[in-house]
């Protein structure tokens, strides 16, 4: 399955519970399995920040509810669209 990946320049809101990306005034879920965000995410808890809000450029791939067999994304599947993170963009 190859999916086309494309550069979305966005927000990265973290807190403990949840994490997502807000995008073109929407909100997705954030699911970064590849551990991409982890060192942005470890440095930002060093300073004590338990919500991280970030403005970032994100490169993946959108996958909606439909997508996922009508699954929801998140603990309790109440986002309705997920952003798959692949890899951090290089703003130019």
């Amino acid at each position: 399955s190859n999916v086309e990946t494309f550069n979305m320049n966005g927000t990265i809101r973290i807190s403990f519970e949840e994490a997502e990306f807000i995008y073109q005034e929407q909100t997705y879920y954030l699911n970064d399995k590849l551990g991409i965000l982890n060192t942005i995410i470890q440095n930002e808890r060093k300073n004590n920040a338990f919500n991280i809000k970030k403005n970032i450029c994100l490169n993946g791939y959108i996958k909606t509810k439909e997508q996922n067999k009508n699954n929801g994304f998140g603990s309790l599947g109440q986002y309705d669209k997920a952003i798959f993170v692949q890899s951090i963009c290089k703003n130019d």
